[in-house]
């Protein structure tokens, strides 16, 4: 029962400031999968912006040919006004799920694949 309760504002290109007001970013939860973009989104302006805020970034530095030197230099910015974790995809349990219980291994495991071509990765910002 929360849909009445979001809007979609459009896309950011710099700043959440062209949408938000400081009052609702600060202290906000902001999820980002944006395929590879976040590298260029995730500019310290914005990082100051949304300082006050948590945020969850599902990363694609596997998209790049110097993704890692990507990603080092946005925890490197990041470390700046944020404590950050990253977690790491993990092993996958179905057995715990009824509803799969009439399902081949083949099947079950076909469910939890996304067809990556990389480990998937988050990175877990919260405010200091």
């Amino acid at each position: 029962n929360i849909s009445q309760k979001i809007t979609i504002q459009g896309e950011v290109q710099e700043s959440l400031r062209e949408y938000l007001s400081i009052e609702k970013i600060n202290n906000s939860l902001i999820l980002i999968d944006i395929e590879g973009s976040e590298f260029n989104l995730l500019s310290k302006q914005f990082l100051h912006e949304t300082r006050n805020s948590h945020v969850i970034i599902e990363l694609h530095d596997h998209f790049f040919t110097e993704g890692k030197k990507k990603l080092n230099r946005l925890i490197l910015d990041s470390k700046i006004y944020f404590n950050i974790k990253i977690i790491e995809t993990g092993s996958r349990d179905t057995s715990s799920f009824i509803e799969l219980n009439n399902f081949t291994d083949t099947d079950r495991w076909l469910l939890c694949s996304e067809g990556r071509s990389a480990k998937g990765h988050w990175l877990v910002l919260t405010p200091k």
